[in-house]
């Protein structure tokens, strides 16, 4: 029996995993979320009630071209989150 191999996919570290290799050995990829979709309604409301203040969870917005600078605001720590529009 083999052990799987766990990889963290994350823009805060460095992912050792290849999707070349995922598809040659037809490996199994599991993805999870840190909520459920019942939250989202909710947590709309809440924003459109103004109960939360997510001016200060955004850090920065950037024009859509400008994506790689997001991500590497985000990669180098200096950012929560990022807003491209």
């Amino acid at each position: 029996m083999t052990h799987p191999l766990w990889s963290n996919w994350s823009l805060w570290q460095a992912n050792p995993a290849r999707f070349d290799t995922v598809c040659y050995k037809e490996l199994i990829v599991t993805g999870t979320n840190a909520s459920v979709p019942e939250a989202w309604p909710r947590a709309l409301e809440l924003l459109r009630l103004g109960l939360v203040k997510s001016e200060a969870m955004v850090s920065g917005i950037w024009p859509l071209q400008d994506w790689q600078d997001a991500f590497a605001k985000v990669q180098e720590k200096g950012a929560l989150k990022v807003l491209m529009a």
